[in-house]
This record gives structure tokens, sequence and C-alpha cells, in this order.
């Protein structure tokens, strides 16, 4: 290049290394989130009426705000008196401080990136994302986020007013203006149309870095926003096209850009978008970046800004393009585009990627050693599969989408299935992480090392700087081994990507001594040994950037709806939504403390109700296979054969057998259930049985969740709300309604009892829970008169029934009980034509049953009957003394008069309350009775 030849070789005269790009990148990167995150919240509390402070809510300063916004910057006390602002002068700098020092530092910020960015292009570096990989990446995420806080700042309405009550109230309580606030509202007015200011800034200052940064990504996003039919003609990520013997050699990208593969695709398409639009008069003359504006126009229709804060595609260009008539025209044709294709293009996508997902994990899961030489894949495919599902979350919104599209074209009920795998993989990973750090430690000690070796013998490094960072990579290289890793002892390689990344930058300026565009050979090699080093010791930061989802954290209604959908469809895939909640931690940003205890209650209150609702399904679940099981058992009662026989004729029944060989057994018959014609037919206990099995695959999945330091394991929620439900259920199988006085008979109890039963040790072995502990423990408590949380048990239920039910009604005066010696029970006294409706107590106290009751409530509970009877025989002897008293002077006489017939005859018609003397004793005898057939049933 003319320019290159015509300037000093280096700024100012000195070396690129002094200038230390590398190192102002990497810090800027880092501050920018924070930058983000702060100014998020401060437009979060100033934009919302409930949220702003004390002093802006005051009717009656209202006026002064206003004439202080007119009025910006020119608010002093000197040039404008505010009474109200002055007297809480104090309180309003407590409260605006920590605004006004976010605007402060936004503008320090700013100025360190300008610098940065006037190093580069001073510099006249030549970036190519295929070469100077991380140099390129680290300058365009650069001017992404000094783009993004530029426009975040503008959408914070009342930043004028802020600043001028501030500035106002400081100058009255200190008597000068606060010493950064000429040069900062200066910056606030420059940046009210930020599109504006930064088009100024980068067509006159940063076009041409950015024109060749932009340039350089054309193979790569072409390739990353392919379409699908391109996919499955190259079988793209798919593991089962590839043939078996490259499982075992390490995966390389197949365009030579490994680090490339793994840039999120919102990412090079924010990129693509701010650069069109900031250097628009140069940048519609290349054809490549006007095709990949276009692809993103017409791919979507939000881009995210911060967190749930999006950029409208459509509505931006139309804004900051509306002088130029080709970018009218090219934007309306781009949203026809995007509202025919956008939804269903990527529909497909998600299609594709969860069979491609599937496959990976199932063979992973089965041969984890692949996860060493087919990492690359596996991150890739995390990096796809992410994509997709942020593109769908941040589209989700009705006010995230065009108004000429369906809001059905959005929706999406496989993305759980999508999110479920991505969660195998990245727990795969991190299972078998020492797998990959030892494949990775021996590849770049016994291959990397030699071969990087060679490739420097074919160059000439000349400065000495360079020289010795080259022959570091070597020995660094050479010094790896597996050996430590076994024993927990991680190198520590961060060292040496920060040298490449600065070796990139020391050889990437215009005229260097080593110039890395001449060596595209090296530079790659290195660039994949760079993506090696944090295979070893940075796995977690990789799985993180290639699969983070947090973004589900700002946007909990679509979060808790996708989780909802998922358990009403008893899919496994719904636990993947609860593992997901452990993303949310990497929102937090060092630079805004104060919001950590929200991220966290974010993170831990809907996984605490994910689980919930899981184990309620569960339980519900249960109860309706118990149900399933229970009606069919009901058929083989002998009252139910009886039934059926008398509604046959006789002609029916002699020619039933032949019928049931012509014609398919009726379904209501026992065992009619178990006739299929074939396995595609499915009952409703098959589906409830695979929708149990589907839900103890989510229980079991994850041994353990840790969220904030919370570990959760999702085993244990079941197993509490299984404690928790089960006394409950037992109560409702015993249906006592005291209103009818009814009650289940003993026998049936015991059945439905053990039916339950099973199906808990049944669900028990699938999901690996103790199930035995929580029968013993609550059938325990049951045998008592209060469970463990205070409720009535079965015991309490049934000693009440027998007790307040059957023996009143066994001893009261109409007689409609009697106990029988003959059956050994309890019997109607009365015309069989006077039983319709009423209760047999035959049914509940012929020996069956009451060994039935007897094994139901064991023998505390016996005890508890035994001793309660035995209160009320006491009672009754207790009335039977006071009536003794009463007639004591008669029945001495009857005592002395046995010989004399009129004596005894006029004594006894003396007596009082004789009925009731003799009611009682009955009543005591018919207890006395029962408590002898209870006892018979214990023993």
């Amino acid at each position: 290049m003319s320019l290159e030849r015509g300037r000093s070789r280096y700024v100012g005269g000195a070396p690129p290394s002094h200038h230390k790009i590398a190192e102002r990148i990497t810090i800027l990167n880092k501050r920018a989130p924070g930058m983000l995150t702060r100014l998020f919240n401060l437009k979060k509390q100033v934009n919302e009426p409930k949220n702003k402070p004390d002093f802006f809510k005051r009717k009656d300063v209202q006026p002064y705000l206003q004439q202080i916004t007119k009025k910006f910057p020119n608010v002093g006390p000197s040039q404008m008196s505010f009474p109200q602002i002055q007297q809480g002068a104090d309180e309003i700098v407590k409260q605006l401080e920590p605004y006004y020092t976010t605007f402060l530092d936004i503008k320090v910020f700013r100025d360190h990136v300008y610098e940065c960015l006037r190093i580069i292009d001073e510099l006249f570096m030549q970036l190519n994302i295929a070469i100077n990989s991380h140099l390129t990446i680290g300058y365009l995420t650069l001017v992404e986020n000094y783009v993004k806080i530029c426009i975040m700042l503008s959408r914070v309405e009342d930043r004028k007013m802020i600043m001028g009550v501030y500035s106002h109230a400081y100058e009255h309580q200190n008597n000068c203006c606060e010493a950064n606030y000429v040069e900062l509202a200066e910056f606030i007015q420059d940046y009210y149309d930020p599109i504006k200011k930064l088009s100024d800034e980068f067509t006159r200052d940063h076009q041409r870095v950015l024109k060749q940064a932009i340039e350089s990504c054309v193979i790569v996003y072409n390739e990353r926003s392919a379409f699908v039919d391109k996919w499955s003609k190259t079988e793209f990520l798919s593991m089962i096209a590839a043939p078996a013997k490259s499982f075992l050699t390490p995966s390389y990208s197949h365009f030579d850009m490994t680090t490339c593969e793994l840039i999120p695709l919102e990412s090079l398409e924010t990129w693509i978008f701010f650069s069109y639009l900031l250097c628009y008069s140069q940048f519609n003359s290349s054809k490549e970046i006007t095709a990949m504006w276009k692809r993103v126009m017409s791919m979507n229709f939000t881009l995210t800004l911060f967190r749930n804060d999006v950029i409208d595609v459509i509505k931006m260009s139309e804004s900051t393009l509306e002088r130029a008539k080709e970018a009218k025209k090219l934007i309306k044709e781009m949203e026809s585009s995007a509202i025919k294709n956008c939804a269903g293009t990527h529909r497909e996508r998600r299609r594709y990627l969860k069979n491609v997902l599937k496959e990976a994990c199932l063979i992973f899961r089965d041969q984890p050693g692949l996860l060493g030489p087919r990492a690359l894949n596996v991150f890739q495919m995390l990096a796809t599969a992410r994509d997709e599902v942020l593109w769908s979350i941040r589209h989700f919104p009705r006010d995230n989408q065009n108004k000429k599209t369906q809001e059905e074209e959005f929706k999406d009920k496989q993305l759980v299935e999508i999110l479920f795998y991505i969660e195998d993989l990245r727990n795969l990973i991190l299972t078998h992480q020492k797998i990959i750090q030892k494949y990775y430690c021996s590849l770049m000690h016994q291959f990397n090392a030699p071969a990087l070796n060679e490739h420097l013998k074919n160059y000439s490094v000349s400065p000495e700087e360079e020289a010795e960072i080259c022959s570091s990579f070597v020995q660094i290289m050479s010094q790896l081994s597996p050996t430590p890793i076994d024993e927990n002892k991680m190198p520590d390689l961060r060292g040496f990507r920060l040298d490449w990344f600065r070796l990139q930058s020391y050889t990437s300026v215009a005229r260097p001594n080593m110039n890395l565009m001449e060596m595209d050979k090296f530079a790659k090699f290195m660039n994949n040994n760079y993506f090696h080093s944090e295979l070893i010791d940075n796995l977690s930061g990789l799985i993180e950037y290639t699969s983070n989802l947090s973004l589900f954290c700002w946007y909990q209604d679509i979060f808790q709806k996708s989780f909802m959908d998922a358990v009403k469809s008893r899919s496994r895939f719904c636990v993947s939504l609860v593992s997901i909640c452990s993303h949310f931690a990497n929102e937090r940003h060092e630079l805004c403390p104060e919001e950590f205890q929200i991220l966290k209650k974010f993170s831990i209150e809907p996984a605490k109700k994910f689980l919930s609702e899981m184990a309620n399904e569960a339980k519900r679940l249960m109860v309706l296979l118990y149900n399933q099981h229970a009606s069919q058992s009901d058929k083989l009662l002998p009252f139910m054969a009886a039934r059926k026989t008398d509604h046959e004729t006789p002609k029916k029944k002699k020619h039933r057998r032949k019928e049931q060989r012509l014609t398919s057994p009726d379904r209501n018959e026992p065992g009619a259930e178990s006739h299929r014609r074939d396995r595609t037919e499915v009952t409703e206990v098959d589906r409830i049985d695979g929708a149990i099995q589907e839900m103890a695959i989510a229980f079991t999945h994850f041994q353990t969740i840790n969220i904030w330091n919370h570990v959760f394991t999702p085993k244990e929620f079941f197993y509490e709300r299984l404690e928790r439900a089960f006394p409950a259920i037992i109560v409702k199988l015993v249906n006592a309604e005291p209103e009818k006085s009814t009650i289940e008979k003993p026998s049936m109890m015991l059945n439905k009892l053990y039916g339950f039963v099973d199906v808990m040790q049944s669900v028990g072995t699938l999901i690996d829970a103790d199930v035995r502990h929580i029968i013993s423990e609550v059938l325990l408590q049951q045998t008592q008169t209060t469970s463990a949380s205070g409720e009535k048990t079965m015991t309490a239920y049934y000693a009440s029934w027998y007790r307040e039910v059957l023996l009143r009604k066994a001893t009261d005066f109409q007689r409609e009980v009697i106990f029988s010696p003959n059956k050994d029970s309890f019997a109607n006294f009365i015309q069989q034509g006077h039983m319709i409706g009423m209760m047999n107590p035959e049914d509940y106290t012929n020996p069956q049953e009451l060994r039935a009751l007897a094994e139901l409530l064991g023998p505390f509970g016996i005890r508890f009957i035994l001793d309660s009877l035995s209160i009320q025989i006491s009672q009754q002897i207790k009335e039977l003394l006071q009536l003794v008293k009463q007639n004591r002077n008669n029945l001495r006489m009857l005592r002395t008069s046995f010989e004399n017939h009129e004596k005894m005859n006029e004594t006894t018609a003396q007596l009082t309350e004789k009925e009731t003397f003799l009611s009682r004793l009955q009543v005591i005898g018919v207890i006395i009775e029962f408590q002898h057939s209870l006892q018979r049933a214990l023993e």
C-alpha cells in the first residue's frame, strides 16, 4: 500500500509492543459488559416511574426539572436558581452520585476505546480473521461494545435531567462546578444521536481497518449462516456420517479457521450490521459486505443490545439510512424476505440440529473416549445450537417480531429438546473432562510442539522479542504432560494464549520485521494450538463461551412457559430448564455487585418451582396409574361378575362363546386391555407408564445441579413430595364421609393400599429412590391418631367410624344392628325390604374385615381402638353407679325380699330409669363383644 510506504515505521517511533494493543483490547472487552450492566440498571431505574429517585417524583419540582433539561448544560446556580434543589442539595447529591459516576465511567471508557482504535489506525494494522483471529475478533468485539454502550446511553431518557440536577446541587454545595462536568456534558450532547455521531467518527478515522476486518469474515459468515439444504448435503456436524476411522484423529476446521468456528453467529451479524450502518457510504460499494448485510437483514428482526434490550434492525436501518434512496428500497426488500423466510429457515435449522445433537449424545455417552479427538465437533454443535436457541428467545416476544408475521411461526415445541441435548453434552464434557485434557496435553507435547518447531525453521524471526515469544511457545508445549492432570495439578496456559495474542498485535502492523500475513500456515497452526490449550486449562470457560443460555434470565415469561409446556407434555426434557438456571450466574459482573442478590433470586426461585412442579406431576401420574390398575382390579370382584350375569338373558349366555370368537373382545371385560391387534395400539395405561418413565429419566438425568453454590438434587424433590403426599393419599383412599356416615371397607382399603404401594415401588425402582423408607415411615404414622404434620390418620377415621357410627347403631333403642354369635359379626335386625340404601354392618365386622382392619392399623391402631372402647365402658359403668346410688334403698329391699313376691313387685315398680340401666348394660356388652372380636382378629 502506498500509504504504508509514506508513513514512519512505528507511531511516535515506539515499537508495537510499547502500545500494548493486546492488553488494551483484553481489558476493555472485559470491562465493557460491566459498563453495559451499570447502564442497563440505571436505565431500568430512571425510565420506570416507580423506580425513580424520590426527588424526581415530587410534583412541585417538575417545572424546574423540565427547565433544567431544556437549558442543559448551562444549569449552574449562577445561571438559574432552584430553591427546592438548593434546599435538599445534600440529599440530592447523595442519591444521584451513583448515576453521575456511571456516566463519568462511561465517558472514561469511551476515551480509552477511542485511544485504542486511534493507535490501531495509526499503526496501519492489517486484520484478517483467518490469520490473526484473536486480534480481529477482539477488535470487532471492541467496536461492537463501543457502539452498544453509546446506543444504551441514548436510551436513558432523563440523562440530561440527572446530570443537570446533580451539577446544580453539587455546585451549590461546594461553591464550584464538578471537575468533569463540562467534558461529560459535551460527551452526552455529542452522542445524543449515537449512530450519526459514530458514523462520522468511523467514516473519518476507522473505516480502513474496519472494512478489512469485516471483509475477512465473508467465508466465516457464509459458512455459519448456511441454509439447511447445504447442511444436509455436506452432512454438517453429523457424527454418523463421518468415517469410523476419522473418529480417532483430532478434528480440525474444514476451512482451516478453528477459532472462527465457535464465534457466536449473533456477534458476526452484529459486527456486519453496525459496520454497514456506520460506514454505509463506503461499504455499499463492496458487493461482499452488502451481501452479508442483506442476509443479516433477511434472517433477523431484532439483534440483542444487552440482555432483554434489543435493536429493531429494520427501524434502525430506516432511521440511519433515510437519506439514501437505494438503501430504503433495499430495506423494504429485505423486510419482505424476512417476513416470508426468517421463521421457517430457523425452524428447519433447529429441526436439523435436534437430530444431530441427539446422535452425538448417544455416541459420546456410549464412547466418552471420543470426546478427545472430536472436541471441536462437540463445541461446534454447542455453539450452533446456542445460536438458534438465542435467536428463538429474542424473537419469541410479540414486540420483537414484525407485525406482519404470525405469532405462531415463532413458537417451537422442539426447542426444549434442543436445550436438553445441550445440557447433556455440557454434562458429558464436565464429567469426562480429564479425558479431553489428557488427550490434548499429549497431542501438544508429542505432535504440536515438534510441528511448531519445524514451522519456525522455515521463517526467519529476527526481532528479539518476537523470537523469544516463539521459542517460549515450543518450550511450553514440550513441557506439557498428562501425568499432573491425574494428580489434579492443572497447567496454567493463560500466558501462552496472551503471548500469542501479543505476537499477533506485534506482527500485524505496517512493515513489520516479522509479517504474520505472509506466515498464514504458521498463524493457522498457532490458532489451533490456542484452541487446544483452552481444552486443557479453560474447559469450563470454553463451555460457557459456546453454550451459555443465561439470556433466559431476562425472559422469565418465556422461560416458565417453556417449562410448563414441557411438564404438561410429561417430557424428560423439562429438567434441562432447571439446569439452565445455573447459567444465570454468568450474568453477574464485578462492576455491578448490587444486582448479585437479584440474579441469585432469579436463579434459585425458578429452580425450586420447576423441581416442585415436576414432583407434583410425577405424583399425579402415580395416582392416575393407580386409578387405572384399581379400575381393572375392580372388574374382577365377585359382585361385578354377578351383575354381568344378571343382565344377560339365557339366549345371550348360550351364544356368548360363539360371538366372542367372531367379534373383538368387549373392552369392559376383565383382561380385554391385553388384547391388541399390533403394538401401535396404545392403551391409557401404556401412555401413563410411558409418561412416568419420562419423568423418572428427568429426575435421574442430573444427579445434582449446582446453582449459586446451592446444590439441588432432583430426585430428593420427588422423594420429599411423595413423603408429604402419601399420607394424604391414604386418607383419601379411606373415603370417609362424616355427613353420610360411610367409610371404605377395611378389605377394600387394604387392597387399595397394596395397589398404591405397588405403584410406588415400581416408580421407586425407576427413580432409584428409597420408597421402602417412605412406606414404612408413613404407615407407622398411620397407626397413630395424628400424623407428623398434625393431620388425622387412617386410624383416627376408622376408630371414629366404628365408635360413633357402627356401635351407636348397635346400642340404640331402635335395635337396627345386633351382634350375631353364629356369624361372629354384627348384622342388621330389620326386615329385608327395609334395608335398601342402608349399610350392612356384616361387611365391616366379619372376621375377614376385622383381620384386614388389624393389618391396616397394626397393633398400635387396634390398641388405640380398644383403649377408646375401654374408656367408653368405664363411662358407662360410672353412669350405672349413679343409677345404683339413686335406687340404693330399693335395691337393698329387693335383696332382702326374695321370698315376698308382692313386695318384690312393689319395690321393682319403684325403681327409677330401669330402661336406661338395661340399655347401658347392653352397650357395655356390645362393646366388650366388639373388643373380643378385634382382639381375635389381631391375634
